[in-house]
């Protein structure tokens, strides 16, 4: 049986852990506006302050960051600056998709923003959803809704 080992704790919420592929580990504490980089055996260090209540994050196949922020979805550029991809959706959770769109959650359903940019509701049955994953394949969409506990796959 594995070990579970506790490597950072004092937050008000952590969410949205997301690893880099460049060997870091991210995730919000959106009570208290902050994302965290996480790298074992180093400090914690904030890696964004003033995240504008930022949880779920994902990031693209460029490696730029995608963040569900309290009443947008934004992505962080390799330069740092923000470039809006969704507003006034109060989304939850995102996941990038290998096709180069992205899944988000909010109250109202779930969501995709195309490539092209275009945000347009994809499912609308799930009370309530919450955390969002696609298949190994990419050919399912995962959606955990928080009224019900239940887990839903399109």
């Amino acid at each position: 049986m594995a070990e579970v080992e506790k490597v950072v704790s004092g937050f008000a919420f952590a969410d949205g852990p997301v690893f880099s592929r460049l060997g870091f580990l991210l995730f919000t504490d959106p009570p208290r506006n902050r994302i965290y980089r996480y790298i074992a055996g180093r400090p914690l260090e904030v890696f964004r302050e003033n995240s504008n209540g930022a949880g779920g994050i994902s990031f693209d196949r460029q490696g730029r960051l995608l963040l569900c922020e309290r009443d947008r979805v934004t992505r962080r550029e390799k330069d740092g600056t923000i470039t809006v991809l969704a507003e006034e959706v109060a989304p939850n959770d995102v996941v990038h998709s290998i096709d180069g769109s992205s899944y988000f959650t909010a109250e109202s359903g779930v969501y995709q923003i195309t490539r092209q940019g275009r945000v347009r509701l994809v499912v609308s049955d799930p009370v309530k959803p919450n955390g969002i994953a696609l298949s190994a394949n990419q050919q399912i969409l995962y959606v955990a809704s928080t009224v019900g506990s239940r887990m839903r796959r399109y």
